[in-house]
């Protein structure tokens, strides 16, 4: 029985509610568009104060490159300085205008759902903070020039800072045009969408591959009776779930809790969270109260890739769609799409992800957690794809060599592990899945020949991986001939 012990827990898995809901704050931080422009602010703020408070202690005073810093008048360095607000007003207003019609061109040809991607894009935030920046310290730098003959001030060294700040803010500029004409490319979407997808995955995996182990002293969960139910207060989704928590508190009880959610699921009022269970020879009463077991759940209105490794997949699958659909019709941008999952499913081809029972210090087992297995994450990536894809051959074929690539993944690490057909029938199926609605009518004979190659190919390694399928893919493959 594999199991996850909280005593040999690790920071991926064991996270406290407070841990999961700073990270979670900093999650929506970083998601948000003025975040780092607000340091950016109050740096430059912070850097004219003190720029002012070192010119007055160099004041009258002979230091290096003094006397280029100070060969202006205070009236032409309040005027310099103006000039170099209002450019860089005008700027920011430039930059986020753009923005804006990024924004609204995201949104139209990938998806509202990507829009988030855009809005984090730390270095779109980084230019609108330069420029802000620049714009707040010049500000406050002018209210230090005095112009009066009688009193006259000239803050040098504040002054040759501004303009510094104003030649970065040029060149800014000039990176921000190149970064926003990159950044709107399909395949720069598809490959950041990727690596994010390939880092929720490893994260996933991490969770799972270190720390499960066989234990031998725990009951199995089918010795098991429901005694209560826990149901959800909130109409929300399930951004994480801290299993910590409810290890400690099952242990409180004395029970054992199951999972009917994961993070990513949505729930309603009255949707059953978790069953509380006790030996079927126990006959005691429980009173697991519903506030204990909300506090180990973190709600929102939007799901999050914190715990939920299907995220990232329903972008991609978001892209690829968009692309098939009628008004766009690109199926280049859906076939890297394909080869994009492929990619990160090549990750876990070759895990066996099993359902995580989680054991307090003495090895007895608390919760039951109801994890994304293999199969319903490989349906999430292909099953829309494959269904929008009878009119585009080309995207097809990319399919089938998608799936013959990951058997043949698990054909070369067959011999090195034991590993269960699981995954391998999955794949297959979705093979089979794509030869069903195969039409042999709407291909040239140059692509007919191309499509039998690969389904010859996943012939042969579904009588090597699997050979109860192969009876069925063999059938699928006489009827698309």
């Amino acid at each position: 029985m594999n199991t996850h012990s909280w005593r040999k827990s690790n920071s991926g898995f064991a996270l406290s509610t407070f841990i999961i809901y700073v990270l979670r704050q900093l999650l929506a931080l970083r998601q948000s568009f003025w975040f780092i422009p607000t340091l950016s602010i109050l740096f430059c703020a912070a850097l004219a104060l003190a720029s002012l408070e070192l010119d007055n202690y160099f004041i009258d005073k002979d230091y290096p490159l003094s006397a280029w810093i100070n060969n202006l008048e205070p009236t032409s360095a309040k005027g310099l300085l103006e000039v170099i607000a209002t450019a860089v007003i005008t700027i920011t207003s430039i930059a986020f205008s753009i923005t804006l019609v990024v924004l609204t061109t995201a949104s139209q040809q990938f998806g509202p759902r990507l829009l988030a991607n855009f809005i984090k894009d730390r270095r779109n935030q980084f230019v609108l903070g330069v420029f802000t920046a620049t714009f707040v310290y010049c500000l406050i730098i002018l209210r230090g020039v005095r112009t009066d003959p009688s009193a006259s001030f000239l803050p040098g060294i504040s002054v040759s800072i501004a303009l510094i700040l104003a030649l970065f803010s040029v060149f800014t500029l000039i990176y921000f045009f190149h970064h926003i004409a990159i950044s709107i490319q399909a395949d720069t979407v598809i490959r950041r969408t990727s690596d994010s997808l390939k880092s929720d995955i490893n994260a996933f995996i991490q969770q799972f591959e270190d720390k499960l182990f066989l234990g031998s002293t725990l009951v199995d969960d089918q010795d098991l009776h429901c005694k209560q139910v826990i149901h959800s207060t909130e109409c929300a989704y399930v951004q994480a779930i801290n299993y910590e928590g409810l290890c400690i508190l099952a242990a409180k009880h004395a029970c054992v809790f199951k999972l009917s959610v994961r993070a990513g699921h949505h729930v309603i009022q009255q949707s059953a969270l978790l069953e509380v269970l006790v030996g079927k020879d126990e006959n005691r009463s429980i009173d697991v109260t519903q506030e204990e077991v909300e506090n180990c759940f973190i709600f929102g209105s939007a799901r999050t890739s914190l715990q939920d490794p299907e995220f990232a997949i329903n972008q991609l699958v978001e892209l690829a769609l968009r692309a098939l659909s009628p008004g766009i019709n690109d199926p280049h941008t859906a076939i890297h799409c394909v080869h994009a999952l492929t990619e990160n499913f090549s990750l876990i081809v070759d895990k066996q992800i099993a359902r995580g029972l989680l054991t307090d210090d003495r090895d007895a087992l608390r919760v039951i957690t109801r994890q994304p297995t293999f199969d319903g994450m490989l349906g999430c990536a292909f099953n829309q794809i494959r269904q929008q894809s009878l009119d585009h051959n080309s995207v097809q074929i990319a399919l089938l060599d998608g799936f013959n690539a990951l058997l043949a993944l698990l054909f070369t690490l067959k011999e090195n592990q034991s590993l269960s057909h699981q995954n391998a029938d999955a794949v297959i199926k979705q093979g089979i899945a794509v030869l069903k609605r195969f039409d042999k009518k709407k291909l040239s004979q140059l692509e007919y020949e191309s499509f039998l190659s690969r389904i010859d190919q996943m012939r042969v390694y579904a009588e090597a991986l699997s050979p109860a399928l192969s009876a069925n893919l063999r059938d699928a493959i006489d009827k698309a001939k």
